[in-house]
């Protein structure tokens, strides 16, 4: 109970006010023309920069002044007449790739905000699902075998189905669903609780993955089995800053994935609530110290991809602290990896550009705020702010006080 009511404490004392000004300003800064948004200050506009601009206004409700008609008519430009996905300018790449299928649920979410649908019907679900059963949708994208994106690729197929269904009178895309969690029920890995063959030798892997599938099981309010098992692990691999990437100094998404997960399968169970409070003061802290002082989050200001923080003190403690050697040894061959790589720079594949670690940018000011409000929400019941959630199934998704 004293690290309960230390947590309420602390959360009770932080300005989110202030933050919001900040990440307003750097909003403004990224801002082009109309709805048109840089990722960052030295990289292009693009469609996926103008939504996450969207999803950061709805997140700290400050959408008050957008014209939502003309932002959804912007949004459903990008989508393509014939199968009803959505596309960036210029792409040359697969229609069914991670991107293609990424900015379609991106969208279909910033859609609905805007309290709009898109202009063609998603013509592709039916063509997929039809022509093959989700259990081989699913088989395909490596999901039992935890494949790199695999659980990405569940979410997407998950959410298409999902709008559909709900978008018809007839339901019969119920199957689908149904399907859906029957087979992750089944292949669930009884030792991690995550789908994937290996157990625990790739410790971040597993939970990184398994968000995605949560943001589903959320979404239905369905429970996840082994849930202890998922937040005793994630309780292991938080590092000494509260963060919970394998490189020092944390990432965006790894830090919003498991304080996702913590809520989910830990605070909403009544597990370990001391223990979590005391893991979400930490993480809270450390994202506190990533605001730079343009407004704009950044994913890590000690990135161990650079050879003067090799011998830092950061590093070092990073290193020396794990609770178990696998997430020693994950931990050294992921920092190695990324000095080996040289990997100073962040390249998502929403952007041409290389975004440095420690400069702001919209998707790491989007899942950074995502995460104080997850803490926040969940420790406070939203006291301190009047942040949101997105109500539509996918990244974001939450039932906000009516």
């Amino acid at each position: 109970m004293i690290k309960s009511d230390c947590a309420k404490k602390f959360l009770s004392n932080i300005d989110f006010t202030k933050i919001e000004d900040g990440v307003l300003n750097y909003i403004e800064s990224v801002h082009t023309n109309n709805f048109e948004y840089k990722l960052n200050s030295e990289s292009e506009s693009t469609i996926f920069s103008s939504i996450f601009s969207l999803y950061i206004l709805h997140t700290i409700n400050a959408t008050s002044n957008i014209d939502y008609k003309k932002w959804a008519q912007y949004i459903n430009t990008f989508q393509d007449e014939k199968t009803g996905l959505f596309f960036p300018k210029d792409f040359k790449g697969e229609k069914f790739s991670k991107t293609i299928l990424q900015l379609t649920t991106f969208s279909l979410s910033a859609l609905s905000i805007l309290k709009s649908d898109p202009k063609y019907d998603l013509s592709f679900i039916d063509d997929v699902v039809y022509e093959k059963s989700i259990r081989k949708v699913l088989a395909d994208c490596g999901t039992w075998d935890g494949l790199s994106g695999s659980g990405n690729c569940s979410m997407f197929w998950a959410i298409f189905i999902t709008y559909k269904n709900n978008k018809s009178s007839s339901g019969k895309y119920n199957k689908f669903i149904e399907e859906w969690f029957y087979e992750h029920k089944i292949n669930q890995n009884i030792e991690t609780g995550w789908w994937e063959k290996d157990n625990f030798s790739k410790p971040y892997a597993g939970f990184q993955n398994g968000f995605h599938q949560l943001v589903i099981y959320d979404y239905y309010d369905k429970d996840i089995k082994y849930h202890t098992r998922i937040v005793d692990h994630l309780l292991r691999i938080q590092s000494y800053d509260g963060s919970f990437s394998p490189v020092v100094g944390g990432g965006a998404c790894y830090d919003y994935d498991a304080v996702k997960i913590l809520c989910y399968c830990g605070m909403r169970k009544n597990y370990r609530i001391d223990d979590i409070h005391k893991a979400f003061i930490k993480i809270t802290k450390r994202i506190m110290s990533l605001q730079n002082i343009d407004g704009g989050f950044c994913e890590s200001k000690n990135h161990s991809s650079s050879y003067k923080n090799l011998f830092s003190i950061d590093l070092l403690l990073h290193l020396t602290t794990p609770k178990t050697f696998s997430i020693f040894k994950y931990r050294a061959k992921a920092t190695l990896y990324s000095l080996m790589k040289k990997n100073v720079a962040n390249t998502p594949h929403w952007s041409s550009a290389s975004l440095k670690w420690d400069e702001s940018d919209l998707w790491a000011t989007w899942f950074r705020i995502l995460t104080l409000h997850e803490i926040n929400n969940i420790v406070l019941n939203n006291k301190v702010s009047n942040w949101k959630y997105i109500e539509s199934i996918g990244l974001g998704y939450g039932l906000n006080e009516s």
